[in-house]
């Protein structure tokens, strides 16, 4: 069975349903559809490509997709040493793989860290 939604008049410009909540805001109705004062000088951001994003991010914290490139490195040889029988040299690929993936954990999160820092500072007055 659906929910009715009973809608009453609240006075006779405006219809209201009261399932509709409204929290109160800092803007009065009269300036409905205009930005507001904080966001006057608010751009709005365009959307940036695959390439153009990794070379940013890549820019900005560039160990981790060296430790991408490695673990992806480590593991393909590992793979291929395993698949030719060359046992201790595939353990030791792995061994390399795990140490490159901890390397590259690491530097993802000193890169978090290191981008916090730099928010906190801009925020501060």
């Amino acid at each position: 069975m659906a929910a009715s939604t009973k809608v009453t008049k609240a006075d006779e410009n405006a219809v209201v349903d009261p399932n509709f909540h409204r929290y109160p805001s800092s803007s009065s109705v009269s300036n409905i559809g205009q930005r507001p004062l904080d966001l006057a000088d608010w751009e709005p951001v365009t959307s940036l490509g695959f390439k153009e994003k990794f070379k940013k991010k890549a820019a900005e914290n560039p160990f981790v997709p060296i430790g991408i490139f490695a673990t992806t490195c480590a593991l393909t040889i590992g793979l291929f040493s395993f698949r030719r029988g060359q046992v201790h040299r595939s353990q030791m690929m792995m061994r390399a793989r795990v140490a490159a993936q901890a390397f590259t954990i690491g530097a993802v999160l000193v890169g978090v860290f290191l981008q916090t820092k730099k928010t906190d500072k801009s925020k501060k007055p």
